[in-house]
């Protein structure tokens, strides 16, 4: 499996903080190319102070961005809308204002990842979950 993770957020929703690759979409979208090819689909990043799970569909596949920016400062609120800027083929698959955190569980070719709000008693609940056999079956010894 790989995973890739950075600070900042490939693809950003109104309302989130300016920058990232975002604003080079050409330099941001050659880095996705790179990344599906070598078998990654999955990417996580913070910068951001939410959960976010954005779906982007690009060369026949789903490319998911987990923005887990849920640690510790006060949680931001996007704009209205909710949509990733100038990216007609992202869309936010699940969304939350939270403190929380990401468990990820890899079963062989498969990886599941929960994301768990933590409630103001302590506890925590899923508000979000993804499953995908993601691993390129060549890769997997």
């Amino acid at each position: 499996h790989i995973f890739v993770q950075t600070h900042e957020p490939l693809f950003s929703l109104e309302g989130a903080h300016h920058g990232c690759l975002q604003v080079k979409p050409e330099r941001r979208d050659k880095l996705v190319d790179s990344l599906i090819k070598a078998g990654s689909l999955i990417f996580f990043c913070g910068h951001d102070h939410w959960y976010d799970h954005c779906v982007v569909q690009t060369n026949g596949v789903q490319f998911h961005q987990f923005t887990i920016g849920t640690g510790g400062a006060p949680p931001a609120t996007p704009a209205p809308g909710m949509k990733c800027r100038d990216i007609n083929s992202a869309k936010s698959a699940a969304h939350s204002k939270c403190y929380g955190y990401a468990v990820v569980e890899i079963a062989g070719k498969s990886v599941n990842i929960k994301m768990k709000k933590l409630n103001n008693d302590g506890t925590t609940v899923i508000i979000d979950e993804f499953s995908h056999g993601v691993c390129k079956p060549g890769l997997l010894q």
